[in-house]
């Protein structure tokens, strides 16, 4: 038998970080599918609310197994992150029996356990999740609903440098800033593109390019708000992108992105900012470039203060 050499064991450890991130943004989606289809509607009879009851069970089930099989194949099963959401499950199914068929009790055990997702919580994960730093937070900790625990793994491994560089690279080029311009995953067309147009002119740091499947890209760029992060999704003809700015830099020039969830003028330039624009799949490549230049930089915060 032929022994694996270690440029093959690591290729084999390579693809399959690839497929568990990718089977993690499968289950991402069918999870807030099933948070929708278990959200509170009006009934009449005891029966319809024992089905429902029995709906938001089933659901339930299948939302934790999933999750369950995916944190362990990201984490390992002796991970916090799979005995915190193995901890949380066993919570949720004790709290649903607790409800009986109080259709109240019910409608509040959805708000309050599956779609809830409080300021605190999506602030405390903008600062601890963040590419290029030091983590240092206990956001997983403070999840109490579904809804936060999905977030909080979308966005670590999101914005985990070392994730994204530990999947099989496919092409890499270099550009006038000696940024390492990475693309890895699958081999999809529209995505190749946008690494094959990349420009070397553009004035952005080590920037990996992930194809997590033919619909989905994901992009961590350094030096641009520190460390932008994207989501591109193709659906038909449309691209929706999706992106974090960790470190606004300028107000007054993050204000000026398309779909930004603006702030206030006199905000602190280490303030976070997230956004979602879309654009024509046609003219994806150029729009997306023309969105990257626009993205404040560390030198805008120098001419903030040169200003003053």
């Amino acid at each position: 038998m032929k022994e694996i050499s270690e440029k093959e064991k690591l290729e084999q450890e390579r693809q399959k970080n690839l497929l568990e991130l990718k089977y993690f943004f499968l289950i991402d989606k069918d999870i807030k599918k099933r948070m929708i289809a278990m959200a509170p509607k009006r009934y009449i009879d005891e029966q319809s609310v024992c089905d429902y009851s029995d709906k938001i069970a089933e659901n339930l089930q299948e939302i934790f197994n999933e999750l369950k099989d995916s944190i362990k194949g990201l984490y390992g099963i002796k991970s916090y992150e799979y005995k915190k959401v193995d901890e949380m499950a066993l919570e949720l199914f004790s709290k649903l029996i607790d409800c009986g068929l109080d259709l109240n009790l019910l409608n509040k055990f959805y708000t309050e356990f599956v779609s809830d997702m409080s300021i605190d919580f999506r602030d405390s994960v903008k600062k601890e999740c963040v590419g290029y730093s030091f983590r240092m937070g206990n956001s997983l900790e403070k999840a109490k609903t579904i809804n936060e625990l999905l977030h909080y793994f979308h966005a670590s491994l999101m914005n985990d440098e070392y994730r994204l560089e530990a999947l099989p690279t496919l092409a890499e080029k270099t550009n006038d800033y000696m940024g390492k311009i990475s693309y890895r995953g699958f081999e999809v067309p529209i995505f190749e593109e946008i690494y094959t147009l990349f420009p070397k002119n553009l004035n952005v740091g080590d920037t990996d390019m992930v194809a997590v499947d033919n619909n989905k890209l994901i992009m961590m760029i350094r030096d641009l708000g520190h460390a932008l992060t994207i989501e591109i999704t193709i659906n038909s003809d449309i691209a929706r992108v999706e992106y974090f700015i960790p470190k606004i830099c300028n107000a007054n020039k993050v204000n000026k992105l398309p779909g930004v969830e603006r702030v206030s003028e006199d905000s602190n330039i280490l303030d976070s900012t997230t956004g979602i624009t879309e654009f024509p799949i046609s003219d994806l490549p150029q729009q997306l470039f023309d969105f990257l230049a626009k993205v404040p930089t560390d030198e805008d915060i120098e001419i903030i203060r040169h200003h003053w």
